[in-house]
């Protein structure tokens, strides 16, 4: 008889789950970080395999380049929520993302956008001392392309160069387009600064973006992630009867 146990409850990071047989050697995984190798540390001597739930609408990047999809304003800071909640998470467990690109951001069948691929993710330094040149470049923040010690502010960079993907559809070094919102391309500066200080944190970014959603005017976020939470949950509830 199998069980399993989620490597992770925040709810716009991908759920992984820990399966492993109930024979008397049952561990709870006690790491709040979703990367999975994190999870294997702690489920040392068990025989144990790894299953995510399935992401019908696959990554924003082919939503954006491959589909060639778009995002209205209220859909985009739908999107913009779900990823900064979920790197919120992230970071309140001390925990950098380090390779947060539209690639990593996929969607299940309601647009709810989740953050995955936690392959480079890593506990905070606290010395800032850290692997130069991780992630991917077009997405990279400068002072980890320049050797520099850094933080979770890399991350704020990146999700800078995400918010314009989605605003613009492109993948190039950002102009911002003249029609956006004030408040929202204000952000976007903010999370380019070169300096990393200068840089919002997440908790602050989800303000920002629930204050211009009020704005332009939002509704029925918290049905399309109720329907969204149940689908995958009851599906396993059901495999286990």
């Amino acid at each position: 008889m199998w069980t399993s146990s989620s490597l992770c409850d925040a709810p716009t990071l991908l759920q992984v789950f820990l399966v492993y047989p109930l024979c008397g050697l049952q561990e709870s995984s006690t790491q709040e970080c979703c990367a999975i190798h994190r999870g294997m540390h702690q489920t040392s001597n068990l025989l144990h395999c790894y299953s995510a739930e399935f992401m019908f609408g696959g990554s924003v990047y082919d939503y954006l380049h491959k589909q060639k999809g778009t995002f209205k304003l209220p859909s985009l800071l739908r999107v913009a929520l779900d990823i900064s909640k979920g790197m919120n998470y992230l970071h309140q467990n001390n925990i950098i993302h380090r390779d947060l690109k539209a690639a990593n951001l996929l969607m299940d069948e309601n647009e709810v956008v989740k953050v995955a691929d936690f392959g480079v993710a890593r506990v905070k330094s606290q010395t800032g001392v850290m692997t130069a040149e991780t992630g991917t470049y077009r997405w990279m923040a400068p002072e980890v392309i320049e050797h520099k010690p850094y933080d979770h502010k890399a991350d704020v960079f990146s999700f800078g160069i995400v918010l314009w993907e989605l605003l613009t559809g492109k993948g190039l070094r950002p102009t911002i387009p003249n029609n956006t919102h004030p408040k929202l391309a204000e952000l976007l500066e903010r999370c380019w600064q070169q300096e990393p200080n200068l840089r919002p944190d997440f908790c602050e970014i989800i303000d920002i973006l629930q204050q211009i959603a009020k704005e332009v005017g939002d509704e029925g976020e918290d049905q399309r992630k109720e329907k969204s939470a149940g689908g995958f949950f009851s599906v396993l509830r059901r495999a286990h009867h």
